[in-house]
């Protein structure tokens, strides 16, 4: 602004004359304000004759100087802001404060066999704990009748020739008096129950009368007949069986014989020293009456003890994870 201004006629007005004069009548162009400095005994040249040839405009010149202002110095913007709503003010807490929505955590499942197979678990009911638990047999339904096939066929003749015992006979030289047939295995020759209800068994009672149930309903009511017992372990003297029915003098020959019970065994006396005597005559009668005697037993087969393997060979556990497999791996293993 000074290097724009010069004197003529020896004025005595300066700068600030000029200054003065122009906050007062403001010129909105570059001849108003030549035409005021010519009336203070100035000479206004104007702002173009201070630009350099090939610059445009005063903009590039100032940010040319401030590029050389070190940062820690830079001079302070003074920039009016606009003051605030007194309404905004009041209710900037509450929007602060305010909750923008709730959103129920939700768990991601990436692509994991383990998680992508689990399932909500439901709220706890006390009702649900103080209730009986439902029954479930020791012996599978799904199973049943393929295990009592295997464990309590007898075999009998079947209508079908046997090729190969015919073909040694011949061979032999033997006479025959009749064909040979094939055996077939059967239930058809009934099925008899020694079931033992002593004290030590009442876990299983009902086990043992739904046993009997279902072998009725597989081969028939009258096929199917039961005797009750229990053993008195603590008796010195004579017979320690007591029977809830008049006991078997004769059974029907070649009737398969299913004897139910624990023997006595439990978690202090199952080191295989358990004493036999009190099943003994039942064994006997089995074996006079030529019936196969087969054993159900509600206890591991490491708990048995060693005679009991001995005097009846197809013993088998008495569980919910007995199955087909398990009672056929037992019967190879006796033959």
């Amino acid at each position: 602004m000074v290097n724009a201004l010069t004197s003529h006629n020896g004025s005595k007005v300066g700068l600030a004359e000029l200054l003065t004069a122009l906050k007062l009548l403001k010129p909105e162009s570059n001849e108003t304000l030549a035409l005021i400095a010519e009336s203070l005994g100035l000479n206004w040249r104007g702002i173009d004759a201070l630009q350099p040839s090939g610059v445009e405009g005063q903009l590039p010149l100032i940010e040319d100087s401030l590029e050389k202002v070190d940062a820690d110095v830079a001079p302070e913007l003074n920039v009016s802001m606009p003051s605030p709503d007194p309404k905004f003010l009041t209710d900037l807490p509450a929007k602060i404060l305010e909750p923008i929505g709730y959103e129920d955590q939700t768990f991601e499942i990436l692509d994991d066999p383990i998680l992508a197979t689990t399932e909500a678990l439901e709220p706890t009911n006390i009702d649900s704990h103080m209730r009986r638990p439902s029954y479930q047999p020791l012996l599978q339904d799904k199973w049943f009748r393929g295990l009592m096939s295997i464990m309590l066929s007898t075999l009998i003749a079947s209508d079908k020739i046997d090729w190969k015992m015919l073909e040694r006979k011949m061979i032999r030289g033997e006479l025959l008096d009749r064909l040979p047939f094939r055996k077939r295995p059967t239930l058809q020759r009934g099925i008899l129950l020694f079931l033992d209800r002593s004290e030590s068994l009442q876990p299983f009672w009902r086990d043992e009368k739904e046993l009997v149930e279902k072998l009725q309903r597989l081969i028939g009511r009258f096929k199917v007949e039961a005797w009750w017992f229990e053993v008195d372990h603590w008796l010195i003297d004579g017979p320690r069986i007591r029977w809830f029915s008049p006991p078997p003098l004769q059974l029907p020959r070649n009737a398969s014989l299913l004897l139910v019970s624990d023997f006595g065994i439990s978690g202090e006396l199952s080191l295989g020293r358990i004493d036999l005597d009190p099943w003994n005559p039942l064994i006997d009668i089995a074996r006079r009456n030529n019936c196969p005697m087969v054993s159900l037993i509600p206890a591991p087969i490491s708990y048995w003890p060693n005679a009991l393997k001995r005097r009846i060979p197809n013993s088998f556990v008495w569980d919910y994870d007995t199955s087909i497999a398990t009672v056929m791996r037992n019967k190879h293993q006796i033959r």
